[in-house]
């Protein structure tokens, strides 16, 4: 048996409400800083246990259900922070960054769980990396 009690399911249990507060969080932390929202986000990192990718598939997925603006191409900050939020309050290990790329220019912040972004349409290896709780970032 793993020494990990909290299985891919615990994802799923995730209620409506705590994603709609996550994401009523997120929106008001999105509007701070982004080297406040890195601090802030950092807070979370203490206890923290591996989480798998299929545990923050689920959490993403429960974050576009209860919201429209994080199921949007423009909500990609809220949502991420959304996901680092519940993530991290199920004090499963999860990495938040934000960045650009420069052709086509495009802004974007994710989540990735083991070196792998979550539920993402564009390939963030290509984007300039500005903001990351990666503690092995600058």
């Amino acid at each position: 048996m793993s020494d990990n009690p909290t299985t891919a399911t615990d994802a799923h249990t995730v209620s409506s409400t705590k994603a709609r507060l996550a994401v009523c969080a997120a929106k008001i932390i999105a509007h701070l800083p982004v080297t406040v929202i890195v601090r802030l986000l950092k807070m979370f990192r203490p206890l923290q246990k591996s989480s798998s990718i299929q545990q923050a598939l689920a959490v993403d997925a429960k974050v576009r259900e209860v919201s429209p603006l994080c199921r949007g191409e423009r909500g990609c900050l809220a949502r991420s922070i959304s996901t680092y939020l519940l993530l991290s309050l199920m004090r499963r290990k999860v990495v938040w960054a934000s960045g650009f790329r420069v052709k086509p220019f495009l802004a974007h912040a994710w989540v990735t769980v083991e070196g792998e972004p979550i539920n993402e349409h564009h390939d963030v290896q290509g984007f300039v990396t500005v903001a990351s709780t990666n503690p092995e970032a600058r």
